[in-house]
């Protein structure tokens, strides 16, 4: 079964940002490009759009103003920045009333700190329930061929969630070293 590049539906979602929004296209395009990104891999795609909004803007920003540009309710602006603030992909300048907001603006550090966040208890729930499952079928005297495709996926579990905490482990400068590696032109 092949995935759909956004989603459930075949075609891109439609722009959302308000045509009155003090923004130019080539903007428009990047928060949206962003935004479709961050959706495919299973986050909010306004997750995404405020957060290269900020990025780009290069100045913290109130709600009121996101809200405004990205044609966002209230309510959702207030939710998507809790969630934001709490995996530190953006920064709250608590001190100012209103509070105000900038763009983490250490990419690969925030990237890899979110999914090591967010899939780390994916990756021990499934390791526990694998190796509960390995063991039911050792009981069960499934065959050796199930119980070493069983320990594959153990295996595997066990190999991502060491991947992940050798990325988060990682200095900056050597993961955007990593990064400019693999992305220079050739």
């Amino acid at each position: 079964m092949r995935s759909k590049p956004w989603g459930s539906t075949s075609t891109p979602p439609k722009d959302s940002i308000p045509a009155s929004s003090a923004i130019k296209t080539w903007e428009r395009k990047t928060i949206n490009a962003v935004g479709d990104v961050i959706g495919f891999w299973g986050f909010k795609k306004n997750h995404g759009r405020i957060w290269s909004l900020l990025y780009l803007k290069e100045r913290p920003m109130r709600s009121a103003e996101i809200q405004k540009v990205l044609g966002l309710s209230k309510g959702a602006v207030s939710m998507l920045m809790q969630d934001l603030e709490q995996w530190k992909v953006v920064v709250a300048n608590k001190d100012q009333k209103p509070r105000t907001y900038v763009a983490n603006e250490h990419i690969a550090q925030m990237i890899i700190g979110v999914f090591r966040q967010r899939e780390a208890g994916l990756l021990k729930r499934t390791k526990r329930i694998l190796e509960e499952a390995h063991r039911e079928a050792q009981q069960d005297q499934a065959s050796p061929k199930k119980l070493q495709r069983i320990q594959s996926m153990l295996n595997l579990a066990t190999f991502m969630n060491q991947f992940l905490n050798m990325l988060s482990s990682l200095n900056p400068l050597n993961v955007q070293t990593l990064i400019q590696k693999f992305s220079t032109k050739t």
